[in-house]
């Protein structure tokens, strides 16, 4: 199986997983500012089926645990690292966790998708009625992910976003979401390292409720909902993110 990694920086690795129906463009301008500016070595994998990954096999979440694997091998070797994932990158971060529990020295999840999940009310939290300035061939994937609307989402939709939309292989995509087994199941492997999840209230996606419950998985959690903000947590409210990574990070460094 082929995935498609860019590693930016040097230092202790951070493998981040991106999203489903999405690439790495999303994650990296958010996210590789923090890891630089922390000296750290960002190693983002285009997910099977995504973006410079299309041509993949995989069709089960483990058998991309097992690229996952490889990247690992290629990019990381014996080093410690840290796994950072946003939606259905959480949900593998957490397989990656399970499967090398000895290594990964920090988990960070971002909307992670966990099974049973439970969405929000569909609401619109800010719009300041300039979605045309948007092309009309996007409003309907801003509008459809950000609920907060103004011109700063604007931007960030227009930077990390777009640049993601429509690389994907949807039959891949679907398979290895519906395939959602990981083998450990992450609830059987003790995890006593440093956790955060970031989870935003207004989630019309995967919600917030049942990702509480990973508050008994891990029991080093600290867990974040904000208001005001939906799956687009990441954009929606990016100083958030990065004062709860900020933190995250010198609880692993300690």
């Amino acid at each position: 199986m082929d995935i498609d990694v860019a590693v930016e920086g040097s230092g202790t690795p951070a493998l981040v997983l991106h999203g489903a129906y999405s690439t790495r463009d999303e994650v990296m301008p958010v996210l590789g500012p923090l890891l630089t500016a922390r000296g750290m070595r960002g190693v983002y994998p285009d997910l099977p089926g995504m973006g410079e990954s299309t041509d993949s096999s995989a069709r089960s979440s483990d058998e991309v645990l097992d690229g996952l694997d490889a990247v690992i091998a290629a990019h990381i070797g014996d080093d410690p690292f840290v796994v950072i994932g946003h939606s259905f990158g959480g949900h593998l971060a957490r397989g990656v966790a399970a499967r090398h529990p000895d290594r990964v020295i920090g988990l960070a999840l971002v909307s992670p998708l966990v099974d049973d999940f439970e969405p929000a009310p569909e609401r619109v939290v800010e719009d300041d009625g300039r979605v045309d300035d948007l092309d009309e061939a996007v409003r309907d994937d801003f509008t459809g992910y950000f609920v907060v609307r103004n011109a700063r989402t604007r931007e960030a939709f227009e930077n990390a976003v777009r640049p993601a939309l429509g690389r994907y292989d949807g039959d891949v995509v679907e398979a290895i979401m519906t395939a959602s087994t990981l083998t450990p199941d992450p609830g059987d492997v003790p995890f006593p390292r440093p956790v955060v999840v970031l989870l935003g209230r207004d989630d019309a996606f995967i919600g917030w409720k049942a990702q509480l419950r990973l508050m008994d998985a891990y029991p080093r959690a600290t867990v974040v909902l904000a208001d005001g903000a939906g799956h687009a947590l990441l954009h929606e409210r990016p100083a958030l993110v990065r004062t709860a990574l900020e933190d995250w990070l010198d609880r692993v460094s300690a």
